[in-house]
């Protein structure tokens, strides 16, 4: 069987080819690549690989998505884009209410993720919504606070 890359694969049409920008592979191996980068401190260059990776979303799995998302977040919230981190943030809160949280990395994440938000808020002086956001964090961190990784 020919795989999405045009390489004959036996897992189906969806290549597990890492050279194949279409799989999870792929989009994992770019995200590490954009992670590193963002710890060398090279922002632009992970705000792009980031944005690349959410242009081409359609090809992979929700959990990367949430991924790069997240990071995304970040990284725009670092570069002081804070409209862009409430517009991008709001659009991915939309998507994962009543989402279940399969386990402590997904916790890790959103708790990540909603400092982030909670923390533009504040900065702009909608502490509402910053509060609701930091009480979310609470208990997220309440309720998988035996897990093994430290929030942040």
């Amino acid at each position: 069987m020919e795989g999405t890359c045009g390489i004959p694969c036996s897992v189906g049409p969806q290549c597990s080819d890492p050279f194949n920008p279409q799989s999870d592979d792929y989009a994992l191996a770019m995200f590490q690549y954009a992670n590193v980068a963002l710890t060398a401190g090279r922002n632009i260059k992970t705000m792009q690989i980031l944005e690349d990776l959410r242009r081409n979303r359609s090809y992979y799995s929700e959990a990367i998505q949430d991924k790069v998302d997240f990071q995304l977040v970040h990284v725009y919230n670092q570069l002081g884009e804070t409209d862009f981190v409430l517009k991008l943030g709001e659009e991915i809160r939309k998507r994962l209410e009543g989402r279940e949280i399969r386990d402590s990395s997904d916790a890790y994440d959103l708790v990540s993720f909603f400092k982030n938000m909670a923390d533009v808020y504040l900065e702009k002086k909608e502490y509402d919504r910053a509060n609701g956001l930091y009480e979310k964090i609470i208990e997220l961190m309440e309720k998988y606070k035996n897990n093994q990784k430290n929030f942040p």
